[in-house]
């Protein structure tokens, strides 16, 4: 597990694919150091969420 620290809450807005509801909710944010093939890091802000999507149950897909 990473040990990240929290800099700030964004508040975003999110849908369900397709959805025409959208709810309000305020995520942590980090930043963390990509390293390129030159040696340099590029600090990039992300959001850490809890749940990207909930897993599909019972879509009637066969996945074989």
């Amino acid at each position: 597990m990473l040990k990240l620290t929290q800099e700030i809450k964004e508040k975003i807005k999110v849908a369900a694919f397709g959805g025409l509801k959208k709810n309000t909710q305020h995520d942590k944010t980090v930043t963390v150091c990509l390293q390129t093939d030159g040696k340099d890091k590029v600090p990039v802000r992300v959001l850490i969420l809890p749940k990207i999507a909930a897993p599909i149950e019972k879509c009637g897909i066969s996945c074989s």
